[in-house]
């Protein structure tokens, strides 16, 4: 597996965590407005056809939640497979440097300063922990 491949594979938990936040806020929007058109339905005395648009709202809540959980379901998953992996790289300042910059989303330069590394070193140190990282051809999040 190419180097790439490997930033690729690991950069898979990045980009779930933003779709799960993107959803989040895409619910909450969504609870939000089903709020406010209960509201709205209770103070004019709206009919029957106004609590058949809040029960359509309350389903389409209750199915995004309920993607969302498979979700986060599938993001914890993915969060121990490359736990996992990055673990059984032996050298611990490379092990640190991969957690902190794919799990903990923590950008290389800001990884220099946690580390007292200048940031050339730090990115060959990533390159180099990149070239030691084992990510078997079965991993179940292989692309």
């Amino acid at each position: 597996m190419t180097i790439d491949e490997k930033k690729d594979y690991l950069s898979q938990y990045r980009r779930l965590e933003e779709e799960i936040k993107c959803k989040m806020d895409e619910l909450a929007q969504w609870k939000s407005f089903a709020c406010r058109v209960t509201r709205t339905m209770s103070d004019t005395g709206g009919g029957s056809r106004g609590d058949d648009r809040i029960q359509k709202s309350y389903e389409k809540i209750e199915a995004l939640r309920h993607w969302l959980e498979q979700d986060i379901q599938t993001l914890l998953e993915m969060r121990e497979e490359i736990l996992q992996h990055i673990d059984a790289v032996e050298d611990y300042t490379l092990r640190i440097l991969l957690r902190y910059h794919y799990i903990n989303r923590i950008g290389l330069e800001e990884i220099a300063e946690k580390m007292n590394y200048c940031y050339r070193q730090v990115t060959r140190l990533h390159r180099k922990a990149l070239q030691q990282l084992n990510i078997p051809e079965n991993s179940r999040f292989l692309s």
